[in-house]
Protein backbone atom coordinates (compact mmCIF):
# COMPACT_ATOMS: atom_id res chain seq x y z
CA UNK A 1 0.00 0.00 0.00
CA UNK A 2 1.33 3.04 -1.08
CA UNK A 3 1.70 6.06 1.47
CA UNK A 4 -0.44 9.20 0.90
CA UNK A 5 1.29 12.84 0.97
CA UNK A 6 -0.34 15.67 2.23
CA UNK A 7 1.40 19.10 2.12
CA UNK A 8 1.43 21.33 5.43
CA UNK A 9 1.80 25.05 3.96
CA UNK A 10 2.98 27.71 5.73
CA UNK A 11 0.16 29.16 8.60
CA UNK A 12 -1.12 25.72 8.14
CA UNK A 13 -1.80 22.79 10.02
CA UNK A 14 -3.08 19.04 9.39
CA UNK A 15 -3.67 15.90 11.70
CA UNK A 16 -3.30 12.54 10.16
CA UNK A 17 -3.63 8.92 11.16
CA UNK A 18 -1.59 6.34 9.51
CA UNK A 19 0.07 5.69 6.58
CA UNK A 20 -0.23 9.38 5.73
CA UNK A 21 3.01 11.07 5.35
CA UNK A 22 3.07 15.12 6.21
CA UNK A 23 5.45 17.37 4.31
CA UNK A 24 6.14 20.92 4.61
CA UNK A 25 9.26 23.08 2.48
CA UNK A 26 10.49 26.23 2.61
CA UNK A 27 10.88 26.33 7.06
CA UNK A 28 13.14 29.10 7.38
CA UNK A 29 12.53 31.44 10.85
CA UNK A 30 9.28 30.15 10.77
CA UNK A 31 8.53 26.52 13.40
CA UNK A 32 7.34 23.39 12.11
CA UNK A 33 5.98 21.50 15.05
CA UNK A 34 4.70 17.53 14.96
CA UNK A 35 2.77 16.09 17.56
CA UNK A 36 2.53 12.25 17.81
CA UNK A 37 0.40 9.99 20.23
CA UNK A 38 2.44 6.94 19.74
CA UNK A 39 -0.53 4.83 21.05
CA UNK A 40 -3.41 5.92 18.57
CA UNK A 41 -0.74 6.49 15.64
CA UNK A 42 -2.25 9.50 14.99
CA UNK A 43 0.14 13.06 14.28
CA UNK A 44 -0.37 16.57 13.87
CA UNK A 45 1.88 18.80 12.18
CA UNK A 46 1.86 22.89 11.43
CA UNK A 47 4.05 25.65 10.12
CA UNK A 48 4.44 28.40 12.04
CA UNK A 49 5.35 31.65 11.34
CA UNK A 50 5.38 34.18 14.54
CA UNK A 51 5.64 32.83 18.06
CA UNK A 52 2.32 34.48 19.61
CA UNK A 53 -0.16 36.92 18.34
CA UNK A 54 -0.26 40.08 19.84
CA UNK A 55 -3.13 41.90 20.99
CA UNK A 56 -3.41 44.44 18.41
CA UNK A 57 -3.19 42.52 15.94
CA UNK A 58 -6.16 41.05 14.17
CA UNK A 59 -7.05 37.40 15.21
CA UNK A 60 -6.91 35.43 11.81
CA UNK A 61 -9.65 32.29 12.57
CA UNK A 62 -8.79 31.03 9.12
CA UNK A 63 -4.95 30.41 9.32
CA UNK A 64 -5.05 29.23 13.64
CA UNK A 65 -1.34 28.03 12.73
CA UNK A 66 -0.20 30.96 12.12
CA UNK A 67 1.05 31.69 15.47
CA UNK A 68 3.14 29.41 17.11
CA UNK A 69 1.39 28.74 20.56
CA UNK A 70 -1.96 29.20 19.15
CA UNK A 71 -0.82 26.30 16.36
CA UNK A 72 0.39 24.02 19.30
CA UNK A 73 -2.77 24.60 21.36
CA UNK A 74 -4.97 23.73 18.25
CA UNK A 75 -3.38 20.40 16.77
CA UNK A 76 -3.57 18.95 20.79
CA UNK A 77 -7.18 19.85 21.10
CA UNK A 78 -7.94 18.48 17.49
CA UNK A 79 -6.13 15.42 18.41
CA UNK A 80 -7.75 15.63 21.50
CA UNK A 81 -11.25 15.21 19.76
CA UNK A 82 -10.33 12.33 17.84
CA UNK A 83 -9.82 10.10 21.06
CA UNK A 84 -5.88 10.59 21.63
CA UNK A 85 -4.60 11.51 25.02
CA UNK A 86 -2.49 13.99 25.69
CA UNK A 87 -0.07 11.81 28.12
CA UNK A 88 0.92 10.04 25.13
CA UNK A 89 2.03 12.69 23.09
CA UNK A 90 5.60 13.27 21.98
CA UNK A 91 6.71 16.75 20.35
CA UNK A 92 9.52 17.27 17.21
CA UNK A 93 9.93 20.82 16.09
CA UNK A 94 12.31 21.80 13.22
CA UNK A 95 12.85 25.31 11.82
CA UNK A 96 13.57 28.93 13.50
CA UNK A 97 16.67 29.57 10.91
CA UNK A 98 18.22 33.46 10.67
CA UNK A 99 17.49 33.28 7.11
CA UNK A 100 17.94 37.01 7.11
CA UNK A 101 21.64 37.78 8.83
CA UNK A 102 22.14 40.87 6.75
CA UNK A 103 19.16 42.64 8.21
CA UNK A 104 20.28 42.76 11.89
CA UNK A 105 19.10 41.58 15.18
CA UNK A 106 15.39 41.66 14.42
CA UNK A 107 15.32 38.86 11.49
CA UNK A 108 18.01 36.60 13.66
CA UNK A 109 14.96 36.96 16.74
CA UNK A 110 12.09 36.12 14.72
CA UNK A 111 12.97 32.18 14.38
CA UNK A 112 14.73 32.05 18.20
CA UNK A 113 11.18 33.66 19.93
CA UNK A 114 9.46 30.68 17.72
CA UNK A 115 11.88 27.99 19.13
CA UNK A 116 11.46 29.84 22.25
CA UNK A 117 7.52 29.86 22.17
CA UNK A 118 7.19 25.95 21.55
CA UNK A 119 9.48 24.85 24.10
CA UNK A 120 7.11 27.16 26.35
CA UNK A 121 4.21 25.67 25.45
CA UNK A 122 4.74 22.12 24.97
CA UNK A 123 6.19 22.35 28.69
CA UNK A 124 3.14 24.01 30.10
CA UNK A 125 1.17 21.44 28.19
CA UNK A 126 3.39 18.70 29.72
CA UNK A 127 4.64 17.18 26.31
CA UNK A 128 7.95 16.10 25.86
CA UNK A 129 10.32 17.20 22.90
CA UNK A 130 12.01 14.24 21.37
CA UNK A 131 14.04 15.49 18.76
CA UNK A 132 14.84 19.29 17.90
CA UNK A 133 16.79 20.75 14.62
CA UNK A 134 16.14 24.29 15.26
CA UNK A 135 18.62 27.23 14.23
CA UNK A 136 21.39 28.05 11.70
CA UNK A 137 21.20 29.45 8.20
CA UNK A 138 19.49 27.59 6.16
CA UNK A 139 15.67 26.52 5.22
CA UNK A 140 14.32 23.10 5.92
CA UNK A 141 12.36 20.73 3.92
CA UNK A 142 10.24 18.01 6.54
CA UNK A 143 8.90 14.78 6.47
CA UNK A 144 6.63 13.61 8.83
CA UNK A 145 5.53 9.64 8.95
CA UNK A 146 2.66 9.46 10.62
CA UNK A 147 2.58 5.61 10.57
CA UNK A 148 6.08 5.54 13.20
CA UNK A 149 6.41 9.05 14.28
CA UNK A 150 9.72 9.44 12.14
CA UNK A 151 10.02 14.00 11.47
CA UNK A 152 13.18 13.71 8.72
CA UNK A 153 14.93 16.82 7.80
CA UNK A 154 14.89 15.66 4.02
CA UNK A 155 17.04 19.11 2.79
CA UNK A 156 18.58 22.21 3.79
CA UNK A 157 17.62 24.96 1.50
Amino acid sequence: MEDTVYEVGMSEYKIAESPIILISSGIGSCLTIALYDRTKKIGGMAHAMLPEEHPNEKDDEDSPARYVDKAIKTLVSEMESLGCNRKNFVAKIAGGANMFAGLGEYSKEIGVKNVFEAKKILAEMNIEIVAENTGGTSGRHVEFDVSNGLLSIISKI
